[in-house]
């Protein structure tokens, strides 16, 4: 263990302060077993560092026995361990940072939504429906904001003001009928806001056509024509993308061919299992 936490040190540019993941299990639920398991697992190579103590007792050792402050704590959701690590002020006027995990933060979202609808159930809104059915929330569109919550959060760590731009944005989207439409806050969609001129387009569509038709080294003669010589790398990378390419159709095509190949050959035991009954019918003593 103390290998381990001494890689973690190095991982962190030699800065013994260190994030740790705390986690534990219980011989029963709800806290009512005194045999637990509970253990610290560095952040920064996923490596536990300690095991089988109480969180309190890892924090408070990990100076002397491991030589590292564990600075930063990165919790399951439960916040009672963290909270008795703060109190505790285990290593004095430093504080220990409380780390959010997405996952854990992307399912509080799900649960309490969850937890809005049953809470709900039977009671009529302003509106004179119900909270859940047809183009309101249902547990389906509970699942999609819950998806949508996390990667709103996960594609603008570097952003606080991104981040919230992208959930509120979930919050609208939602919101937003045809007669009421609420989009100013969702992304610009990719497909169809590029646009380029027609001497673009028409090398776009000749170059795809080329390589579709004779392959991703066929522009090798257009480089040529235009007087630049491909170096061997280029036409080495040009090489392997057809290969890869030709691959994958044959992987697909084979696949293809089995799964009408295993279709043919079940209809045929169909048939011929028909016909042999159609024959036993007829046979002596039948009727």
């Amino acid at each position: 263990m103390n290998a381990a936490v001494h890689e973690a040190v190095i991982a962190n540019d030699n800065n013994s302060n260190i994030a740790v993941a705390v986690d534990g299990t219980w011989h029963k639920r709800g806290y009512s077993s005194l045999n637990g398991v509970v253990c610290a697992t560095s952040v920064e190579n996923g490596k536990w560092g300690n095991g089988m103590s109480g969180v309190l007792s890892i924090f408070q050792r990990s100076e002397t026995s491991r030589k590292a402050c564990y600075t930063q704590y990165l919790g399951d959701g439960d916040s009672k361990g963290f909270l008795t690590i703060k109190e505790a002020k285990v290593y004095g006027d430093t504080e220990v940072e409380k780390l959010e995990c997405v996952g854990h933060v992307q399912k509080r979202m799900g649960t309490r939504l969850r937890n809005i609808l049953k809470m709900s159930k039977g009671i009529k809104l302003s509106d004179g429906k119900n909270i859940s059915g047809r183009g309101r929330l249902t547990l389906k569109e509970v699942d999609s904001i819950q998806h949508y919550y996390g990667l709103a959060i996960r594609k603008n760590l570097s952003s606080v003001e991104d981040m919230k731009r992208a959930i509120w944005a979930i919050y609208f989207h939602k919101l937003s009928t045809e007669d009421n439409p609420q989009h100013a806050l969702c992304p610009l969609a990719n497909s169809k806001t590029v646009f380029v001129g027609i001497e673009t387009l028409k090398f776009g569509v000749m170059d795809a056509v080329i390589c579709f038709n004779d392959g991703y080294v066929s522009r090798i003669k257009v480089f040529e024509a235009l007087g630049i010589k491909p170096g061997y790398n280029t036409e080495r990378a040009l090489l392997i993308i057809d290969n890869k390419r030709i691959f994958e159709a044959e992987r697909i095509v084979n696949k293809v061919s089995l799964e009408a190949r295993n279709k043919r050959r079940s209809l045929k035991r169909k048939m011929d299992k028909q016909n042999l009954d159609e024959e036993n019918e007829y046979q002596a003593g039948k009727y």
